[in-house]
This record gives C-alpha cells, structure tokens and sequence, in this order.
C-alpha cells in the first residue's frame, strides 16, 4: 500500500533553522507516510502561504518556527480550511521531543485518526 502524501509549507525566523527542521521532516520513514514540503522560507506566515496550501489536491499543513501570523491570514485560514501550526522550541530537548511528535501526528493524519 502507497503511503499517504502530507504536503506541508514550512516558515521560519532564520535559514539554519528552516534548514534544521527541513532535514528532520525529509527523514521522516517513508515507507510509512510521505511527508512533501511543497514550499519553504522565511519571515511571516501571510496570505500567500494559505493561498498556496489551499491550492493543494490535498490538506497542506503550514507549519512555523518562530514567526508570527498575519491576521489576515489566520482568517484566510480559517475560512478555507487550512492548519496553521506555529511552534516555538526554545531548546536541543524540545527540539527533539517536537520532531518525534511531528511525525508520529502526521502517522495519524494519515491514518485518518
């Protein structure tokens, strides 16, 4: 059985962590789910980052790292489906706790749980 694909938009406050938290989720097992960062950068999640998740022919999830949301955004989002996580890991610790359970939620959202 083909692993389902989990699109996701990633946006962070500086390179080496958009860097950093895009190898972990590349490394994700593939044989268990297909996590596909469609569309990575930098600064604040706007409006054209929820225009290019709702896009998608599946649901994108639009993760942050230590960046805020426009408003306008958030109520884009809102109104079209689309999750925006935005997380802030102040810690190697958090760091690593955070990615087990990045991928073991994206297992369930795959599953359908």
């Amino acid at each position: 059985m083909k692993p389902k694909e989990v699109p996701l938009i990633v946006k962070a406050d500086v390179s080496g962590s958009l860097e950093a938290i895009s190898e972990q989720i590349r490394a994700f097992p593939k044989e268990q789910l297909n996590v596909v960062i469609v569309q990575k950068g930098l600064g604040m999640i706007t409006e054209a980052d929820v225009r290019m998740a709702a896009v998608t022919n599946t649901k994108c999830v639009i993760l942050g790292f230590h960046v805020p949301v426009n408003d306008s955004a958030r109520v884009m989002a809102s109104n079209s489906g689309v999750t925006i996580q935005v997380h802030f890991l102040q810690s190697c610790f958090r760091y690593n706790i955070f990615v087990i359970g990045l991928h073991y939620q994206f297992l369930q959202y795959s599953l359908g749980a």
